[in-house]
């Protein structure tokens, strides 16, 4: 079986090891769904494209979240990277559970831990090849927001910009047609909180970045029914990342790539907390 369920009072969270994906999360008391859902999917190959009914659902993006050719990578990395879409092994008990997708050249660890409303996130990073990598990791939980919810930032280093440099100053939740459609980012220099607030008593939606560790950056995904053509969407992301790049070969040609060294690890932890 490739679903698997771990719950407490407050939290239910459901993992399709089969594609690596955390299909559904649902804060319990007050009965909502947070996560865009989609039609369970076999997976993926080599040259799959991260769209229409792909876009859904809590994936982690490595080595890169946009295609692009890394000669350290030996291949044109696809789409939102290597681990969306694959069979990952899993751990599962009540309130835990332990992900790891084993490829090549590296090795991606995730584990998730309820505690009450919280979800303690561990993340593992480990280099099996002989020579060092370049890597960027952004997650990537694809929100079921309704227009009008508030985004709240507690602090940020900078405001957050397009990869252009153009400011973006994300106030809300937009309303569906009216074809916004942004990706940008904001520096994250010590402990910092991203959150998305519902109105209504309908709940809250909170990222706590810890004050140190590689994750210094939150990126924002807006896609108010302008992507994709055939199928647009209305979804919404905040994406702790390493690196303010959707590419890995653009941070690479900025000298601003991270690096992961020879045959060593790296880890970084979060915390995910549903509240009023």
């Amino acid at each position: 079986m490739s679903l698997h369920q771990i719950s407490n009072d407050a939290v239910s969270l459901v993992v399709d090891a089969n594609i690596g994906r955390v299909t559904s999360l649902i804060d319990l008391r007050r009965k909502r769904e947070w996560l865009i859902r989609g039609v369970p999917r076999p997976p993926e190959n080599q040259e799959a494209d991260f769209s229409g009914m792909h876009t859904y659902g809590w994936d982690e993006c490595f080595p890169t979240v946009g295609s692009c050719a890394v000669s350290e990578w030996g291949d044109t990395l696809r789409d939102h990277g290597d681990l969306w879409g694959r069979s990952w092994s899993i751990d599962c008990s009540n309130a835990h559970l332990s992900m790891e997708y084993a490829a090549e050249l590296y090795t991606f660890r995730r584990k998730i831990r309820l505690d009450g409303p919280r979800l303690h996130l561990d993340y593992e990073l480990a280099n099996k090849h002989p020579r060092p990598l370049p890597w960027l990791w952004s997650q990537h939980c694809l929100l079921n927001c309704k227009a009008g919810e508030v985004f709240q930032w507690e602090g940020l280093g900078s405001e957050f910009r397009d990869e252009e440099g153009n400011p973006t100053n994300p106030d809300r939740v937009h309303p569906w047609g009216s074809k916004r459609l942004s990706k940008s980012y904001a520096s994250i220099p010590g402990a910092a909180v991203a959150r998305i607030r519902g109105e209504c008593g309908s709940g809250s939606i909170s990222f706590h970045f810890p004050p140190d560790g590689p994750v210094r950056h939150v990126g924002l995904w807006e896609c108010y029914g302008s992507w994709p053509a055939d199928a647009p969407r209305h979804e919404v992301a905040i994406e702790p990342t390493n690196l303010p790049f959707g590419r890995l070969d653009h941070a690479l040609r900025t000298g601003n790539a991270t690096w992961l060294e020879a045959e060593s690890r790296r880890q970084w932890s979060l915390l995910i907390e549903l509240t009023e």
